[in-house]
């Protein structure tokens, strides 16, 4: 067994000899997970990784306000999944309200939206190119909805894509 001892969750023991680093922390009183997928294939990246996780707050920071900037585009992944929450019934009247301030998609404030989203459980793993992608993965309302909005970036923290998974 390893430890690292991070920025913002502490003490970490992982088994340095497996194939993934998968943990749970409180962040803010708020439960998050964190994963670094498939390590065996770079573990000579391990104190990479570790970096991006004491970044936390920057990364976090970083996605919400790329999650507000690219809201505005109507076709894109990022308005999906906002939008679905009003049109595939996933939320009620009462929760659509809760959640967003509004019950029509219209009248959202996405700066408000995004300002009160969960911290996101974060994942790390090796692309096709051998480099690190990591994904920020936020629910806007976790105790209704399983929807999620996957902001896929490079170890620079530099978009590369949104993803709405489910």
């Amino acid at each position: 067994m390893a430890k690292y001892v991070t920025k913002y969750f502490g003490e970490i023991i992982f088994d340095e000899t497996g194939d993934e680093i998968d943990f749970d922390v409180v962040f803010n009183g708020q439960e998050i997970n964190i994963c670094f997928n498939e390590i065996s294939l770079y573990r000579d990246k391990i104190q990479l990784c570790w970096d991006i996780v004491d970044q936390y707050e920057k990364l976090n920071e970083m996605a919400k306000n790329a999650i507000i900037e690219y809201f505005p585009q109507t076709k894109g992944a990022v308005n999906y999944y906002f939008k679905c929450h009003f049109e595939d019934d996933i939320l009620d009247e009462d929760e659509l309200v809760e959640v967003f301030g509004a019950n029509d998609f219209e009248k959202i404030d996405i700066k408000s939206v995004v300002e009160k989203m969960t911290y996101p459980d974060l994942n790390i793993w090796l692309n096709k190119n051998n480099e690190l992608d990591i994904c920020p993965d936020y629910k806007v309302a976790p105790e209704y909805s399983d929807e999620i909005l996957c902001i896929k970036m490079d170890s620079k923290f530099n978009i590369i894509e949104f993803v709405h998974e489910s």
